[in-house]
């Protein structure tokens, strides 16, 4: 991302790796970030910024309001912990990682201090897809292209997680 899009408050003292609490404070405030909302020892810290229209809590509240209606929207977005938690990590294009759940689709943007932020969450079923990936067996993720991910490639910075290893956890079903 190269505009500056931890603007606002910044509760991250309060809510670092709190995962849902940190949603609910940022769609209570509707303003701020928190660095370190969620996560992951595959990808380390995920950050959850309120953003615009374009990024951030705020764009996903939007779409997923304009898809289903806010009250639909907010039951969406209230299963992004688990989503986080229990989906497949997938190299994407231009430092982004996607995690793939049956049910949704999460992107990550690498920010500039080497943190991922929550950019998206789309609803979109992802069966087949995951049926089709291919798994990379010397990289932290899985790469959708089917070309191998070198070890010089890495999409991780420096103070997450470098552990060579693969786990597919069972991927819960979401509403």
């Amino acid at each position: 991302m190269d505009k500056n899009i931890y603007v606002g408050t910044d509760f991250t003292q309060e809510f670092y790796h709190q995962d849902q609490l940190a949603v609910q404070k940022l769609l209570m405030e509707k303003q701020g970030f928190i660095k370190g909302a969620f996560y992951r020892s595959d990808i380390g810290d995920i950050d959850l910024v309120w953003g615009d229209d374009d990024f951030g809590l705020c764009h996903i509240l939007k779409k997923r309001s304009e898809q289903f209606g806010e009250v639909k929207a907010l039951k969406f977005i209230s299963h992004l912990e688990e989503n986080i938690k229990n989906g497949i990590a997938v190299a994407m294009r231009r430092d982004r990682i996607g995690i793939i759940t049956n049910q949704s689709s999460i992107v990550l943007e690498k920010s500039q201090s080497n943190h991922f932020i929550l950019t998206a969450y789309i609803d979109r079923k992802n069966k087949l897809r995951l049926e089709n990936l291919q798994t990379i067996h010397d990289g932290n993720f899985i790469d959708e292209s089917g070309l191998s991910l070198n070890k010089g490639d890495n999409v991780l910075s420096s103070n997450q997680s470098q552990d060579n290893t693969i786990t597919k956890s069972p991927i819960k079903q979401t509403e």
